[in-house]
């Protein structure tokens, strides 16, 4: 099964603790956007490189898959 790890909308976050699952952020949809101190941000959904959804979009050559 295609998981988040070879979805062309998936971004790895590079500040995970190497000891956990890797995490990283799906750009599929628009953000929705969170307020902090009065100041707009966009805040993606943050997901496991094991994740699954409906809209996964196969990468031509992931690296890493398995």
């Amino acid at each position: 099964m295609n998981r988040c790890r070879t979805c062309q909308f998936f971004e790895i976050n590079k500040d995970t603790d190497p000891a956990d699952i890797p995490r990283g952020y799906c750009h599929f949809s628009p953000p929705p956007m969170l307020l902090q101190d009065g100041i707009p941000y966009p805040a993606w959904p943050e997901v496991s490189v094991d994740d699954w959804c409906s809209e996964q979009r196969q990468l031509a050559f992931p690296s890493g898959a398995k």
